[in-house]
């Protein structure tokens, strides 16, 4: 988080309920023991969609507005397996393929958060995971044994404070279909 009280640190995801936290932290128990570093704590899972960065705190009331526009059409999102970003050091947990509606929402959110003056980041294309360890040591690269089915219908937009400890996320705003 910047050093002024006057930005925020947002980001938009897909934010799963307990039963998917549950179910995410039980399937990859052993996998983040043998990925080493930080795991991730099950409160903090998510699955970024759009990471907005540091954002001027006036610009707070645009964005939930922009973030109430897009419309969701709920899914399954299917995690089926683990792999481990060697640069920046992250185990993940992540889907085969992504689903239409996940790269739509995606897209959608970009479009109406650069209408209010949000720059779409640069980085490489879109791939979708949920962060298990930071500064893992590596992480088995393979399928899960049985898909961890997550039935998405909304997403969230955050805060991120990052500690000595490790981030802290503050939910903002949730967006679900049919609001």
């Amino acid at each position: 988080m910047p050093d002024d009280e006057s930005h925020l640190r947002l980001f938009c995801a897909l934010w799963p309920d307990d039963d998917v936290r549950k179910r995410i932290a039980a399937t990859t128990t052993d996998l983040v023991a043998a990925a080493g570093g930080r795991p991730v704590p099950p409160a903090n899972y998510h699955l970024t969609l759009v990471f907005l960065g540091p954002v001027i705190i006036t610009d707070l009331e645009a964005i939930q507005a922009a973030a109430r526009g897009v419309p969701v059409c709920p899914f399954e999102l299917a995690l089926t397996r683990t792999g481990y970003f060697p640069r920046s050091k992250i185990a993940w947990l992540g889907p085969d393929e992504t689903p239409d509606e996940l790269v739509q929402l995606v897209d959608v959110l970009w479009t109406e958060l650069t209408g209010v003056g949000i720059g779409r980041d640069d980085r490489p294309p879109y791939r979708p995971h949920l962060s298990l360890a930071r500064k893992a040591t590596g992480c088995p690269a393979g399928e899960l044994s049985e898909p961890l089915i997550w039935p998405v219908s909304g997403f969230a937009l955050v805060a991120s404070d990052t500690t000595p400890e490790g981030s802290v996320y503050t939910l903002l705003e949730q967006y679900s279909a049919g609001d």
